[in-house]
């Protein structure tokens, strides 16, 4: 009996479960997405998260997110290398939107269109917290005549021993 040998990648990098390959500026669609419409068109699910993909690493170049993706095929998506554009819309420091566009490499056809919303990472610091929560518990023990938590309660074990 015959063992059937795996078939061989076009890459030593190809990984098995990829739906793209990079191949120099365009990137290669796999069989993997292929749409089950047509073979010779791709489903919509791997050029959104090809559109996400690009936008992504866009994104976190500057500590970015991305928040929000909408994706358009402006016509059917072919099984061919695909080239792709990225094209900042608003440029800020802490909201950036980009433009996608997927275009066929051969022709310069323009098959999908994306939009990506990214927002900063908000990484709040902690030694600026201390200090604030310092200020706040200084103003509230000595210096307000009706303090917003009255900080006598925390002395009670009743109250605290419940918040333990």
């Amino acid at each position: 009996m015959a063992t059937a040998e795996p078939a061989e990648r076009t890459r030593p990098d190809q990984d098995e479960h990829a739906l793209f390959t990079r191949d120099g500026d365009v990137v290669v669609p796999t069989d993997l997405a292929r749409g089950p419409w047509s073979p010779d068109a791709l489903h919509g699910g791997p050029v959104a998260a090809l559109i996400g993909g690009v936008a992504g690493r866009r994104l976190s170049i500057d500590g970015m997110l991305p928040v929000r993706l909408t994706a358009e095929l402006v016509r059917p998506v072919p099984v061919a290398p695909l080239a792709l554009a990225v094209r900042e819309v608003r440029p800020g420091k802490r909201v950036r939107l980009l433009d996608v566009t997927v275009t066929v490499a051969a022709t310069g056809t323009e098959v999908a269109l994306g939009r990506v919303l990214g927002i900063r990472e908000a990484h709040p610091d902690l030694a600026v917290a201390a200090v604030l929560l310092g200020a706040f518990v200084l103003i509230e023990a000595r210096l307000a005549s009706h303090p917003l938590v009255p900080l006598r309660m925390f002395a009670s074990r009743a109250l605290t021993g419940a918040n333990a």
